[in-house]
């Protein structure tokens, strides 16, 4: 991961940030429903910058871009050891 170091700063603006949801969450298998941890954080943001997930999220200056830590592209193994109590439906 040539020229990425740690997060130091917020997203500059939107376009930005829309670029970051088409290119990492949208692309990344934990993204469902709409759904992400990091990405909730990033909107919370907008209202309290003390929230944003500096620590999830690496940059890139050149690019201005930014990479999200936890992104993968690799299929999530689901549950499958029934837990104790849980009916199943076969």
């Amino acid at each position: 991961m040539d020229g990425w170091h740690d997060c130091t700063h917020i997203f500059s603006n939107g376009t930005e940030f829309e670029f970051f949801i088409e290119d990492q969450c949208e692309k990344c298998k934990r993204y469902r429903n709409s759904r992400c941890s990091i990405l909730n954080k990033c909107y919370i943001a907008m209202f309290d910058k003390s929230k944003f997930p500096y620590d999830d999220l690496l940059d890139h200056e050149k690019y201005a871009n930014k990479r999200c830590k936890h992104r993968t592209t690799e299929t999530i193994k689901k549950h499958k050891k029934p837990i104790n109590g849980q009916m199943s439906i076969i």
